[in-house]
C-alpha cells in the first residue's frame, strides 16, 4: 500500500470529518503522505550511482490482540404488535449464562444496563469457558408503550409454565393470561431456554433495590451485592406466581438472580450493578 493509501485509510477510519470535509482533507492528505511535491523525472546519465542495499529492518513487534469479541446475532421471535426479540451471543464456553432485561416495558432501566453489559463484553470480561446470551428486551411493546405489560395486557413475568401459574389475579397489571406461555413473548424466552440450557440466569427488574434469588442462585445473589452494595432480599414481600424466577429457579433448579435496580437515573444504575456482573461472571466461571 502507498503512503497516501495508507493515510487515507487510517483517516477514514479515525476522522470525523463530515462529508463535505472529506475531498479538502484527502487533499491534504495526499500532499503530506509524500512530504513534497513530485520530484521530476531522472535521466539515466543523470541518476545517481546505485548504492549497497540496506540492512534489513528489524522484525516488527507483533501487534497485540485484539480485545473484541465477534457476537452472534439471533431473533427469537415476534412480539403480539411484529417487533423483533433479539439476542446477542458473546463467547463459546460450556457454561451458559443467560440474562433478561425490559420483561416488563415500564422497567426500561433495566434494557439500559443489559446493552451496557453487551457493550462492555470483550476478551479481558468475557471467560473463556462462558457463553453469555443477553436478551436487552424481553417486551419491546411494553417498552415502547411504557406498560408493564405487553399489547396483549398480560404480564409477561406472571405467563410462564411454572408449577405455581395460576389464573386468578389482584391487578390488572398483573394479568397472567388465559393459560401458562399464552404469549409470544413468553415462547421466545422459553425456546431460547431450551435451545440454549441455561447453567445460571440473571433477570433484571426495578426497582426495589435489593438482591433477589430463586432456588440454588443465592450465593450469586451474594458476589453482586458485596460489589453493588445493594441488601439482599429472600423474599419480595409477595407471590411471583408464573414467573421466570420461580419457573428456573424452583422447578428446574437452575440458580436464577434477579437485580431489583434501586430508583435512580439509568448512569448509576449501570456505574453500580456493571461491575457486579461482570464479577458474577468471573465468579461463575471459577466455580
Amino acid at each position: 500500500m502507498t503512503g497516501f493509501a495508507s493515510a487515507v485509510r487510517s483517516f477514514l477510519k479515525t476522522s470525523a470529518v463530515p462529508l463535505a470535509g472529506i475531498l479538502p482533507a484527502l487533499l491534504f492528505l495526499s500532499v503530506s503522505a509524500s512530504g513534497q511535491a513530485p520530484h521530476p523525472v531522472q535521466s539515466a546519465a543523470s541518476a545517481p550511482a546505485p548504492t549497497a542495499p540496506a540492512a534489513p529492518a528489524a522484525a516488527v513487534a507483533p501487534k497485540t490482540p485484539s480485545k473484541f469479541i465477534e457476537p452472534k446475532y439471533l431473533t427469537l421471535g415476534k412480539t403480539v404488535k411484529g417487533r423483533d426479540i433479539n439476542a446477542t451471543i458473546y463467547g463459546t464456553g460450556a457454561k451458559r449464562v443467560l440474562i433478561f432485561g425490559g420483561i416488563h416495558g415500564d422497567e426500561p432501566h433495566t434494557t439500559v444496563l443489559a446493552r451496557a453489559l453487551a457493550v462492555n463484553m470483550n476478551r479481558d470480561t468475557l471467560p473463556p469457558d462462558l457463553t453469555v446470551i443477553i436478551v436487552p428486551d424481553v417486551n419491546p411493546d411494553g417498552l415502547m408503550a411504557a406498560t408493564r405489560v405487553n399489547a396483549n395486557g398480560v404480564d409477561i413475568n406472571r405467563n410462564f409454565p411454572s408449577k405455581t401459574w395460576r389464573s386468578d389475579y389482584t391487578e390488572q397489571k398483573r394479568y397472567p393470561g388465559t393459560q401458562p406461555s399464552s404469549e409470544p413473548e413468553t415462547r421466545a424466552v422459553l425456546a431460547l431456554l431450551e435451545r440454549y440450557p441455561p447453567h445460571l440466569v440473571v433477570t433484571l427488574h426495578a426497582a426495589l433495590g435489593c438482591m433477589n434469588w430463586d432456588g440454588p442462585g443465592g450465593p450469586f445473589a451474594q458476589v453482586m451485592a458485596d460489589i453493588n452494595g445493594y441488601p439482599l432480599c429472600g423474599s419480595l414481600g409477595y407471590e411471583t406466581p408464573g414467573s421466570l424466577g420461580l419457573l428456573m429457579g424452583i422447578d428446574k433448579q437452575i440458580p436464577t438472580v434477579t437485580i431489583e435496580l434501586r430508583a435512580k437515573n439509568p448512569s448509576d444504575l449501570v456505574q453500580e450493578n456493571l461491575p457486579a456482573l461482570l464479577a458474577l461472571l468471573k465468579h461463575f466461571a471459577a466455580k
